[in-house]
């Protein structure tokens, strides 16, 4: 494997009203779309909650406490199994339109040996997914859990790269039923 990818799925979604993960988009869900979209030679997991159905043959893990936020569903997947691999991509189950092709530049960059930490940039703005190298590990792993995630990115700033992409879904979040109506308009529209 080049490296893992962790889709985040486990929040509990109280403003959307109900599990993102299924939520329907064109013939797929937003899960079952990041999961076409993902490079086919990653390990991946999916870090759910406790009630969120898998698609069969996608290996999953159980966040039983995803009121500690992302962060910690970050570390089951680490934990999982992503740890034992160079670097780790961590997909958003609410930015389901990502392009392919981005998933793919952010881990050839990944491979590519510089950096510790690799992010999306389109347009002068940052986006995710991010790509975490195995040096951030630690700090993921039992670094400050109330400040997630953004505070290894702040730790690790110095060896960030940004890499750029031809694609807005990198900034597109899909929270709220408004979000999700505009999201299905904009993909019926194209």
């Amino acid at each position: 494997m080049r490296g893992a990818a962790l889709v985040l799925a486990a929040g509990r979604s109280q403003r959307m009203g109900r599990s993102k993960a299924g939520l329907e988009l064109g013939q797929s869900t937003f899960l079952g779309t990041i999961l076409q979209r993902l490079p086919a030679d990653l390990w991946v997991a999916v870090v759910v909650g406790e009630k969120t159905p898998l698609p069969d043959g996608v290996r999953g893990v159980v966040n039983r406490r995803p009121e500690d936020g992302q962060l910690s569903s970050l570390r089951l997947g680490l934990r999982a199994g992503a740890a034992e691999l160079p670097f780790t991509l961590v997909a958003l189950v609410d930015l389901p339109c990502v392009a392919a092709s981005t998933y793919l530049r952010l881990v050839d960059a990944a491979e590519g040996g510089q950096g510790d930490l690799w992010v999306p940039s389109q347009g002068g703005r940052r986006g995710h997914p991010v790509v975490f190298g195995q040096v951030c590990y630690e700090d993921l792993l039992h670094g400050p859990l109330e400040e997630g995630s953004r505070w290894v990115v702040g730790r690790h700033r110095s060896r960030r790269v940004e890499v750029e992409v031809d694609d807005p879904e990198i900034h597109r979040d899909v929270d709220t039923p408004e979000d999700y109506r505009r999201l299905l308009e904009d993909s019926e529209g194209s």
